[in-house]
C-alpha cells in the first residue's frame, strides 16, 4: 500500500500539470488570435508567451525541488540523529540486548550482553546461544525461539554458563523481531542480570537457616540447662536436710555451671584449652594449692559443663575432707590425651598430697553420675603412695539425646544418693 501511494502521487501531479499546461496553451492561443490579426506579430507574441510559460514553470519547479530537497535533507538528518541516539541508548544501557535468528545464531548484541555472558564484545558476533547454555537449558531456549517465531512473547528466568565457569542468572523478555521491511527476522531479547539478586536470596536463605539452627541450639541448651539445674536441686536436697548447707551447696554448683557456660561462650568460635579451662574453674583457689599439668589439648564443648561440675565437686569435697582442708594440703591435676593430630582428653587425675582413710559414703555420687552419663566413662578413687587419688576416665564423647541424657542423669544420681543415705 505505501508503494502504491508513492507511484500514484507523482502520476496525479504530472497529469494535473499536463492538463493545466494544455488548457493554458489552448486558451492563450485563442486570446492572442482574437486580439492580433497580423500573422507575423501573432507568431512573435506566441513565441514570447511560450518562453514566458517555460521560465515561470521552471522557476516554480526549481522552488519545489529546492524545498523538497531541503525537507529530505532535514528528514534524513533527523533519522540519522534518531538512529544515533537509539544506538547510543542500546550500547550504553545496563540491559543486555540480544537478537538471534531461528537457529540461535547472534545477529546483534550490545556490550552489556557481552558483559553479562562474560565474553569480549568482539566475540559476540557469530556466537550461538548454545555456547552459553548446558544441554537442558539449550533445548528449552530453542523451543522458546520456535514459539516466539510463531508470534508469542515470553518472560522468564534463564541460566547461562560463562566461559570462566561462573553462573549468570538473567531475567529474559523475548519477542519476535521484525526488520524495517516488516519481515520476521529472528528473536529480540532484553536481558537483565539478576545474579546478584540470586546470590542475595541464597545468602538470606542461609542466614535464615543459620538463625533457625541458633534458635534450635538455644532451645536445646536452655532445656538442657534447666534439666541440669533440676538435677542439682534434687541431688542437693537428697544430700542434706539443713537449709544453710543446702543453700551453700546449690549456690556453688550453679555458680560452677555459670562459670563453665561463660568460658564456653567466650570460646564459641575458637578452641578452649584444658589448661585455661582448669584455671577458670579453680579461679577462687590459690595457684599454689592446685597445680595443673598435662599435654596441650582442648575441651569439647559438650563436655565443658559436666567436667566443670565434676572438678567443682572434687574441690568442695577436698575443702571439707581432703587436702584443701589443711593449710599444707595441695592438689595436682594432670591429664592424659590421645596421640593424634587433634588430641582428645582420656583421663583427668585428681592427686592429693595427703591420705584419706574414711569411706566416701556416697559423697561423690554426683561426680560418678556425671562421668558415667555425660562423659561416658567411669570414676576410680583410690590411695597411692602420694596420697588420695581420683581418676576420671573419659569415654567416647559422642553426642547423645539431651532429653534422655538429662532424665537418666537425674534419676540415676538421685536414686544413688537416696539409697546410700537410707
Amino acid at each position: 500500500m505505501p508503494l502504491l501511494k508513492a507511484v500514484v502521487s507523482p502520476l496525479c501531479i504530472s497529469a494535473i500539470y499536463a492538463g493545466l499546461a494544455m488548457f493554458y496553451i489552448f486558451l492563450s492561443d485563442r486570446v492572442l488570435a482574437w486580439f492580433i490579426r497580423d500573422p507575423d506579430r501573432l507568431t512573435t507574441a506566441q513565441t514570447i508567451k511560450g518562453w514566458t510559460f517555460v521560465i515561470i514553470t521552471a522557476l516554480l519547479l526549481y522552488s519545489m525541488v529546492l524545498k523538497s530537497n531541503t525537507f529530505a535533507r532535514r528528514a534524513k538528518t533527523a533519522i540519522l540523529a534518531a538512529n544515533r541516539r537509539f544506538r547510543r541508548m542500546v550500547e550504553t544501557t545496563n540491559e543486555g540486548v540480544w537478537i538471534v535468528d531461528e537457529a540461535g545464531q547472534t545477529l546483534y548484541a550490545n556490550r552489556a550482553m557481552a558483559d553479562i555472558l562474560g565474553v569480549r564484545y568482539s566475540k559476540m558476533a557469530g556466537s550461538n546461544q548454545r555456547d552459553f547454555l548446558d544441554e537442558q537449558w539449550a533445548t528449552r531456549a530453542m523451543e522458546s525461539i520456535r514459539r516466539l517465531l510463531a508470534g508469542e512473547t515470553h518472560r522468564g528466568e534463564l541460566w547461562f554458563r560463562r566461559p570462566d565457569g561462573s553462573e549468570a542468572w538473567v531475567l529474559l523478555s523475548s519477542a519476535p523481531f521484525v526488520d524495517r521491511r516488516g519481515k520476521l527476522n529472528g528473536v529480540l531479547r532484553m536481558v537483565t542480570d539478576i545474579s546478584e539478586q540470586k546470590l542475595a536470596t541464597a545468602r538470606l536463605e542461609r542466614a535464615l537457616e543459620a538463625q533457625q539452627m541458633l534458635v534450635n541450639e538455644l532451645d536445646h541448651r536452655v532445656r538442657n540447662t534447666l534439666a541440669s539445674i533440676l538435677t542439682l536441686i534434687d541431688t542437693t536436697r537428697a544430700e542434706t536436710t539443713e537449709m544453710g548447707e543446702y543453700s551453700k551447696r546449690i549456690t556453688g554448683r550453679i555458680y560452677a555451671m555459670c562459670t563453665a557456660h561463660a568460658m564456653m561462650l567466650r570460646a564459641i568460635k575458637r578452641e578452649l584449652p584444658l589448661q585455661a579451662f582448669i584455671a577458670g574453674v579453680f579461679a577462687d583457689v590459690g595457684e599454689h594449692r592446685i597445680v595443673s599439668e598435662g599435654p596441650q589439648c582442648n575441651v569439647p564443648h559438650r563436655a565443658v559443663v559436666p567436667i566443670a561440675l565434676a572438678l567443682h565437686e572434687l574441690k568442695e569435697w577436698s575443702s571439707q575432707h581432703g587436702a584443701l582442708s589443711s593449710p599444707s594440703g595441695q592438689v595436682r591435676v594432670r591429664w592424659d590425651a590421645s596421640d593424634c593430630d587433634q588430641p582428645e582428653i582420656q583421663t583427668i587425675i585428681w592427686q592429693e598430697n595427703q591420705h584419706h582413710t574414711d569411706a566416701l559414703n556416697g559423697e561423690l555420687s554426683l561426680v560418678e553420675g556425671l562421668v558415667r552419663s555425660d562423659l561416658r566413662g567411669h570414676l576410680d578413687c583410690h590411695e597411692n603412695p602420694e596420697g588420695w587419688c581420683c581418676e576420671i576416665h573419659l569415654g567416647l564423647l559422642a553426642p547423645i539425646d539431651p532429653v534422655s541424657r538429662d532424665a537418666s542423669v537425674r534419676s540415676t544420681v538421685v536414686s544413688q544418693i537416696v539409697n546410700r543415705k537410707s
